[in-house]
Formats: structure tokens, C-alpha cells, sequence
């Protein structure tokens, strides 16, 4: 199966920078603290009785690192599991919500000196206030979620807003009551993007900035687990590591596992997703990781790679015999942006990812 596309793979750009980068560094330094502290509080009335509730973001568990070597988390920063508390104003917990969860459930880092406001605005118009949190990705920008405060508690209304931005709370500019921009910087155009979300029935949709008149199907939701069943059997390969377990389940379900282990970071899983017939050429465990361990840098880039993808391309599924292809595409026909995952059905069956999987 012959296309024109660009190489790209993830896995060798990790690998050539590791081999690039074989520095010794010093770790990070650990500080004891106390596992409760209050990164932010904010004042709101959640139920618009006149009284004031409070919205914190706390730290339960983890503490206060140093780093002394340069990057993004230079300095002093709290690494660990947070929550979100809404409280009453008697200090009674009216809900929680678990934030790192929200984050796909991996430690959350905020620096130490770096203060900030929850920003609130309510952008799709249902009368209950909404506010972003976000995470550093890369040198472009932060990754943030949306939540809002409904009268059931705190509510995730959209994920992975990829956003030129770098303050763990922000504003999104709103062009009319349901729709707001997103500005971010698009690594295949080379240049700073803006993209509009409008709110349809229960979620926000990406829809296309000239003429903001097209609504687009949103791809995010392509790039999702099709069930909770999926989540949770994803969850016990991560932990088992059972080719069985894939068993039944088609390219495109493969496919989102290794994204989902690429964005958690999970190497192990990564590696296991890997074809290991004997006519198949892969890399040794233990090479692998520690390849792929010290380049920190280009494992920044894949997260963002991943999530920058989801925003504005779709996926598909084609299959050739015991090959098959995931094309990630804009869906405008254009063949040169078009990207490509490929996987390889084993000798018992199942479908594993190919080595070098990208094109």
C-alpha cells in the first residue's frame, strides 16, 4: 500500500534524541511539606443565594520537589494528586472531584511560585459558572480542561484544550453566548491557529473559524474508548500485559491504546503493545525504556503531538490482509497533511503495533 507521506514517527525521534542527550543530571531534590496544601482559593456563589462558597484546588497526597537543572519546571513545584473542593461557607464540603483523574490520571505539577485566580465565565450560556485548569505541555502552550459548577457538583464539560498559554487558570475569549476561541499553535501550518467551540445540546463541538457558520464533526471524540468496557479492559492490559486481552478488538481499538499509554507516559504499556514475532525486528525491553527514559524533551513533544492531533484530525481504519493503517486526517482530501499508524496482525491473530508505527 503505496501514499505520500511525510515519515514522522514518534518512537524515532524519541530514540534519536536520547541518544543525543546522555547528560548525567541530578534529580530532583524532595521537600517535606505538609500534603494539604491550598494551591488556590476562590470565592463564588455557587447557588446564588447571596452567601459566598469557596472553590480550592488542594493537594492530597505527594509534595514539594526542586529542580535544579534548567526547563520547564526549574525551581521549586508541588508534584502529586490534587482534588477540587467546593465548600460552603461554613467550610462544609458540598462536592469534590478528583482532578488528576481529569488529567488521565497521572501526577499534576504546579510551581511553587506561581500563583493564581480560578478564572470564571459561563460559556454556554446554562446560568452555572465555568473555569479552566490547565497543565504545562510544551514550550507552546498549556493543556487545559473545562469544568463547571452544576447544581450536582463539579462537572468536566471538555478536555484537552491545547492553548497558547502558560497560567493554570485562564479566560477564553467568547465570540457570542454558546461559543468561545481557542488559539494555539499548529505544528503542520508552522503558525499560531484559532479554532471556535460552540456548544451543542450537551458538549462543546470544534467548529470552523471562516465563516463560523460549518459545524464540524468534533474529532475528539473519534480518538475516545467506544465504551466504558474498552476503558477498563485497556486498564487491565496496562496492568497485565496479556496479548489475550487483545484478543477480538480491531486495529482502531489498538491503535487508542498505544495513544493512551503515549499520553500517560506509560512506556511499559507502550512497549507491550509492540509486534514481537521473530520476523519482526523491535528494539530489547530494557533498551527501549532507558532510550526513551532520557528523552524527556521528545516525550513533551509526543504528548502535545497527540493532543494537538485529536483537536484537528479524524481517524479511520484500513485494512489489508494481516496490515492495516490508521489514517489520521483533516478529512479536506489533502493527502500531503494526511498521517499514517500502522499495525501488524501476529501469528496468533492479533492485532499489535508495528515498529515505527508513524508515517
Amino acid at each position: 500500500m503505496r501514499r505520500a507521506l511525510i515519515v514522522i514517527s514518534t518512537l524515532a525521534f524519541l530514540l534519536s534524541t536520547a541518544c543525543q542527550n546522555n547528560l548525567e543530571v541530578e534529580p530532583s531534590k524532595d521537600i517535606a511539606v505538609d500534603t494539604t496544601t491550598i494551591l488556590t482559593k476562590s470565592d463564588i456563589d455557587y447557588d446564588r443565594n447571596g452567601s459566598k462558597e469557596q472553590l480550592t484546588v488542594r493537594m492530597m497526597s505527594g509534595g514539594l520537589k526542586e529542580e535544579n537543572e534548567p526547563g520547564p519546571y526549574a525551581g521549586a513545584y508541588w508534584e502529586g494528586d490534587f482534588q477540587l473542593e467546593l465548600a460552603a461557607e461554613d467550610g462544609t464540603l458540598i462536592h469534590t472531584l478528583d482532578l488528576n483523574s481529569t488529567f488521565g490520571g497521572e501526577g499534576l505539577i504546579f510551581e511553587k511560585n506561581r500563583t493564581f485566580d480560578i478564572a470564571f465565565d459561563d460559556y454556554n450560556n446554562d446560568g452555572f459558572l465555568d473555569f479552566s485548569i490547565g497543565q504545562y505541555l510544551s514550550s507552546n502552550g498549556f493543556i487545559y480542561n473545562l469544568y463547571s459548577l452544576k447544581p450536582e457538583g463539579i462537572a468536566v464539560v471538555h478536555r484537552d484544550l491545547f492553548t497558547v498559554d502558560s497560567n493554570y487558570s485562564i479566560l477564553y475569549e467568547k465570540m457570542d453566548n454558546t461559543s468561545f476561541k481557542n488559539r494555539y499553535y499548529d505544528m503542520d501550518k508552522g503558525k499560531m491557529t484559532e479554532t471556535l467551540f460552540t456548544w451543542q445540546s450537551d458538549k462543546f463541538v470544534r467548529t470552523e473559524c471562516e465563516g463560523c457558520g460549518m459545524i464540524t464533526p468534533a474529532f475528539s471524540e473519534h480518538w475516545s474508548f467506544s465504551s466504558t468496557e474498552l476503558e477498563e479492559l485497556y486498564d487491565l492490559f496496562a496492568e497485565k500485559k496479556d496479548d489475550e486481552l487483545l484478543r477480538g478488538l480491531s486495529p482502531l481499538d489498538v491503535f487508542k491504546f498505544y495513544v493512551k499509554a503515549s499520553e500517560s507516559g506509560d512506556l511499559d504499556t507502550e512497549y507491550a503493545l509492540f509486534i514481537k514475532d521473530p520476523d519482526h525486528e523491535v528494539p530489547s525491553y530494557n533498551s527501549y525504556i532507558n532510550d526513551i527514559s532520557r528523552a524527556q524533551e521528545g516525550m513533551e513533544r509526543s504528548k502535545q503531538m497527540w493532543v494537538e492531533l485529536k483537536q484537528i484530525y479524524g481517524l479511520t481504519e484500513e485494512l489489508d490482509g494481516d496490515s492495516a493503517l490508521i489514517p489520521i486526517s483533516k478529512g479536506n482530501g489533502n493527502r500531503e497533511e494526511e498521517k499514517g499508524f500502522q499495525l501488524v496482525r501476529n501469528k496468533n491473530g492479533i492485532w499489535k503495533v508495528a515498529w515505527m508505527p508513524m508515517q
